[in-house]
């Protein structure tokens, strides 16, 4: 039982015998236990400012740690992507970010790294991860490349690795998907280092709008 709980105590027995001072009608006791009642309450009124005061105080505290720690873990985050060391990865950032704010991200990343992944990248994020590396290989300036022959080319000679098996198999299947994204996207002035997010992000839109069947008949044409 804390004090104030204690000083409530107290109030509640004062105020019961009041009660039973008025019963027996007993003045002086009445005006005894009533002195008592009122520097109780006063007392009480004291501890509920003073408690009231130091939760506000708390809130006020608990406010600047959070926003301090949002603060640190934007600058450990920056640090993270400004570093050369690391590829970055979700697996990466994951890592980095775990510990923050309470620990720096390479102090995290180290601790993480030991735990084994059980959760294998999305479908999408191979994905992303192909396109980045295919364009990784191509020469300046891009734009005189053709996007279909590259892409054509690239996904035939990707790593033979689980990731990048995937995606070359799954960007083989909604190749008419991939080439419109292609098509929106590689002459409309991105930078090379934006380029593969555009293509993965027109890629995805496009399968979330399946081809009509004149669209298909035209691709089936096409590769005849």
């Amino acid at each position: 039982m804390n004090g104030l709980e204690k000083q409530e105590k107290l109030v509640a027995e004062a105020q019961k015998a009041l009660v039973q001072a008025q019963a027996g009608e007993r003045q002086e006791a009445i005006d005894v236990v009533t002195a008592e009642q009122t520097a109780r309450t006063v007392k009480l009124r004291e501890l509920q400012s003073r408690l009231k005061r130091m939760n506000s105080e708390r809130e006020s505290l608990r406010m600047e740690l959070k926003n301090l720690g949002a603060c640190y873990a934007e600058t450990e985050v920056f640090k993270l992507i400004q570093s050369r060391n690391y590829r970055l990865t979700p697996q990466t950032f994951a890592n980095a970010m775990a510990g923050l704010p309470y620990i720096g991200w390479r102090q995290s990343l180290k601790r993480c790294a030991k735990i084994p992944l059980r959760l294998k990248p999305s479908g999408l994020y191979c994905v992303f991860d192909a396109v980045r590396y295919i364009l990784n290989r191509v020469p300046y300036p891009l734009a005189k490349n053709d996007p279909l022959e590259l892409f054509e080319k690239g996904i035939s000679t990707l790593p033979k690795r689980d990731n990048y098996e995937f995606a070359q198999k799954y960007l083989l299947e909604n190749w008419l998907h991939l080439k419109k994204a292609l098509t929106n996207t590689w002459y409309s002035r991105i930078g090379r280092d934006e380029l593969p997010y555009r293509i993965t992000a027109a890629f995805e839109e496009s399968m979330r709008h399946p081809p009509t069947v004149l669209e298909r008949l035209l691709e089936e044409k096409e590769n005849q």
